[in-house]
This record gives structure tokens, sequence and C-alpha cells, in this order.
């Protein structure tokens, strides 16, 4: 297959971000701290056909469960690349946004994580400063989170309709799993990296009604399987979340937002019952 980028067209545009991020590194941890980098598609190339069934644990396989949690925890920097290089001919054309797998992947970037690391290069000009690179790349709009039934919805239909394509037949199903797996450790990881917070912020994103219906989707389906005590049972779903041990969890909607009356009682109703709320 092709080579994602033969002329070195992306690395050169990543550069200056990759030198801040070092250079910020060595201000915090010293000359000799440094960062890691986790390139999509070289790093883990796909096999021709995936095989149904349980997510893989050993070897490409244990990869390709765990990528999508790193790619979704709160703390991972994560660089969107969704141009072509113009430098080099490719035999695959299709967009970044008719891409299951990218489609997939954004998603997940935009599930938690913290505002100021889910960074777009192509809104990258000139900043070479960790300051001047969050001014510059951070006004990518951000989806509200999916469910994983909404996930596997859309990417169902987008298949049918032909708006969104896999490489095989078997990857729709397989995006699905990874998913749903990747969104359960992304809101149970979060309280255990960062102990002491209960509050989790979806504020500033300039979402309405639209995206507050999906949002209550996704809450209506983590209060439904998050359990307060680990003697709770979480119905449902293959996967399980971990206790949160929690009093309450607070989910901080409000600022920033333009929710109507009805879309903030949607939001509200979406975790009664729970320890979870919703400010």
């Amino acid at each position: 297959g092709d080579h994602p980028d033969k002329q070195g067209e992306r690395l050169r545009a990543m550069l200056p971000v990759l030198r801040a991020m070092v250079q910020t590194a060595h201000e915090f941890g010293g000359r000799h701290a440094t960062i890691g980098v986790l390139w999509d598609y070289m790093a883990l190339p796909a096999p021709v056909e995936a095989p149904p069934g349980p997510l893989p644990t050993q070897t490409h396989g244990g990869s390709q469960r765990d990528f999508p949690r790193w790619m979704a925890h709160a703390g991972t920097h994560v660089l969107l690349v969704d141009t072509m290089p113009t430098k080099s001919r490719h035999t695959v054309s299709r967009s970044f946004s008719s891409r299951g797998w990218c489609f997939v992947e954004e998603h997940l970037a935009s599930l938690i994580k913290f505002p100021d690391i889910l960074w777009d290069l192509g809104m990258h000009r000139t900043a070479e400063t960790y300051a001047e690179i969050l001014k510059q790349m951070l006004r990518r709009h951000r989806p509200p989170p999916l469910s994983p039934d909404r996930l596997a919805l859309k990417l169902r239909e987008g298949v049918r309709s032909g708006a969104l394509s896999f490489s095989t037949r078997t990857e729709v199903e397989q995006a699905v799993r990874l998913y749903e797996h990747a969104f359960i450790s992304a809101f149970t990881s979060f309280l255990e990296a960062y102990p002491g917070r209960t509050m989790i912020f979806f504020t500033q994103r300039g979402w309405g009604d639209a995206e507050a219906h999906e949002l209550a989707e996704s809450l209506r389906y983590i209060a439904a399987r998050w359990p307060q005590a680990p003697k709770e049972a979480a119905p449902g779903g293959s996967g399980t979340f971990r206790a949160t041990g929690a009093k309450e969890i607070i989910f901080a909607v409000s600022d920033g937002n333009k929710f109507s009356k009805e879309a903030k009682a949607t939001l509200h109703d979406a975790v009664k019952g729970s320890h979870l709320k919703v400010r």
C-alpha cells in the first residue's frame, strides 16, 4: 500500500509542533525529558481481514485494542491531520471525513479529553511555542460524545449510504466493539488517573440543542452502566464500567453552550436517579 508520507511533507509540517512539545517537556522535567509519539497508520498496519468475535489480546490485536484507549484518554495529546499530502500521489484518495476509522478516531479523541490537548494540524500557521500553538490549533469544533449505540448506528448508516467507508467488510463491527471498549475505559480511567476529580467538563463547546440530545444519550448510557459501589451490577452492554466510589460525579455543561430550557431538562433527565449530576 501507499506510504502515508513518502516525501516527508507531513513530518515537516509537524516538526514545529513536536519541537514545541519537547521544549515544554524540558521546561517541566529538565533537559533530559522528552515526549513519546505514536503515529497512526505506520505504527499499526492493519491486517487484510480482521476476524470477528472477541477483541484480540496478543501482538497486533492487543495494539488494536489498546490504541483507541490511548486516543480517548483525557490526558493524551492528539494531533488531527485531516488533509492529504499535496506533493505525493496516492492511490487512496478518500477524504478524512469519509473514512470510517478516521470518523471513529475523531470521536474517540473528542470523548473526554481536556480542552487544550486536541489539536488540528490544518490550523497551524507560524506558531513555534506551546502557548502559540494552543492559540492557533484549538479552534476545531468538537462533537459531543457519542454513545456506543449511536456511534454504531452512524457507522452502519454511513457505510450503507456510501458516506463512510472501510477497507474490509468486517471492520465496521470491529470498530463498534473497539469504540465501546474505549468509551467505557475513557470515563472509568478518568477518575483513576486524576484522583479527587469528580467533575467532567463539556463547557465552551458552542453546542446547541442537536448536540444536547446526543450528549443526553451518552449520559443515559453512562448512568445506566456506571455503578457507584463495586457491589452494584452494571446492566447491559458487553463492557463493564468500574465502580466510581465517588459520592457524585458532575458533568458541567452550562457554560459556553446554547441549550434551550427543554434541552437542559433532557440532560438532567438523562442522569435522573443515578449518582451522576448535570450542571
